[in-house]
């Protein structure tokens, strides 16, 4: 509860649009109803294939 009021803070103080990086088959049904209420685009994928990505490398190699 206390990440969802601390995200809320920050989306009050910030434009859009927002994203966020989950696993979304792990997600419960109260943070599914909190990115629904924050129009928050959910990019399905691990976050070290995401974070590979944004800096260009190629994740499968450790």
């Amino acid at each position: 509860q206390m990440l969802r009021t601390y995200a809320r803070q920050l989306m009050k103080r910030s434009t859009g649009p927002h994203f966020a990086v989950i696993d979304s088959a792990t997600l419960t049904r109260n943070e599914r109803r909190f990115l629904a209420e924050g129009a928050i685009t959910v990019i399905d994928m691990p976050i070290r294939n995401a974070a590979a990505r944004l800096v260009g490398v190629d994740a499968s190699q450790d």
